[in-house]
Parts: C-alpha cells; structure tokens; sequence
C-alpha cells in the first residue's frame, strides 16, 4: 500500500465513522471536507475503492441495517 493509500483509507475510515453516528446532521459533502478530502470527486473515488460502494450507498445500507 502506498502512503497515500494508507493517508486515504484513513480518512475513509474517519468519514465512515462520521456517517455512523446515529442523527447526525452532516451532508455527504461536509462529511469528506471534514475527513480532509479537497473535493468530492477523490472522496467518492477513494470511499469507492476502498469500500466497494459510493458513500450514498454505504449509508444507505447502514441505516437499513441499524432498522
């Protein structure tokens, strides 16, 4: 893995944390700005590689799987 793979999963991670907490009021746009993403098309191609989905998607099936 490289480092900026390694820098990227990291930051995918911290906005899959982000997206878990239960009400949270941040859109998906404040969610890569928060996890230190420049702009929103590295975050969806990076939140894609990394967990095989778009970010919408993963949510999605987050709060389907928490009902």
């Amino acid at each position: 893995m490289s480092f900026s793979d390694y820098i990227n999963k990291y930051r995918i991670d911290y906005a899959k944390s982000l997206m878990s907490i239960k009400n949270n009021p941040l859109t998906i746009l404040e969610v890569s700005e928060q996890s230190g993403f420049a702009n929103e098309v590295s975050f969806y191609r990076n939140f894609k590689k990394f967990t095989g989905t778009s970010p919408k998607k993963w949510h999605k099936q987050l709060l389907t799987s928490i009902q």
